[in-house]
């Protein structure tokens, strides 16, 4: 709907005229936009996905988007949103989307704002669906990123903010691996001496 861009206003613009309609092809969209997130000229880059997790209609498979996602380097954050306005489980019409969408995204050079991806369920179906917070961590997890569940539309503003604060305070480490490259996924873990911190980071990466 919208190139890269800084200007606000034209990601709104472009936000305001998307409806949902039809059936969730959550890993097809994701899958379509990481060729947009390797083209971006910035060393970071990230998809954030604004859904309930419950996919019905991609081809691509859960395992093919894991593979594709790992091979892009992009950082995946997921906001599941329940809108049941009950507790959330983890297991397994035309819909106006809530807009305008919030974008606390901090200002300055060089920033550009994360690829937005938006799916759920259309129709009488909304009230209905609990979100799939496993299948939204299956994505999310392995790059570094995270998924938060949020209770409706109205806590995007401050879910958003989260996210935005975290993508401006990361750092980058890099080390040279002896392993050769096969091409295949190799897990990596990074630890902090100091036991009372938290390290997030990417769970591997594809030797190529």
């Amino acid at each position: 709907m919208q190139d890269w861009t800084t200007d606000r206003r034209l990601i709104s613009r472009a936000m305001a005229r998307v409806e949902a309609d039809g059936g969730t092809a959550m890993y097809d969209a994701i899958a379509d936009a990481l060729p947009i997130v390797s083209g971006c000229r910035h060393e970071k880059k990230a998809i954030l996905l604004i859904s309930d997790g419950n996919d019905r209609n991609s081809v691509m498979a859960l395992n093919e988007l894991r593979q594709a996602i790992r091979e892009s380097e992009a950082l995946v954050y997921a906001l599941g949103v329940d809108s049941t306005g009950r507790s959330f489980q983890t297991g397994p019409g035309r819909t106006p989307l809530p807009l305008p969408i919030p974008f606390p995204i901090p200002r300055g050079r060089g920033r550009t704002f994360p690829q937005i991806i938006f799916g759920g369920p259309s129709g009488s179906q909304v009230m209905d669906e609990h979100v799939n917070a496993d299948a939204l961590r299956r994505i999310t997890d392995d790059t570094g990123g995270r998924t938060e569940i949020v209770h409706g539309f109205k806590d995007l503003d401050q879910a958003t903010a989260r996210i935005a604060d975290e993508l401006s305070k990361q750092y980058y480490l890099g080390y040279s691996s002896t392993r050769p490259k096969d091409g295949r996924w190799h897990t990596i873990r990074v630890e902090a001496k100091d036991r009372k911190l938290t390290v997030r980071a990417r769970h591997g990466y594809v030797a190529s």
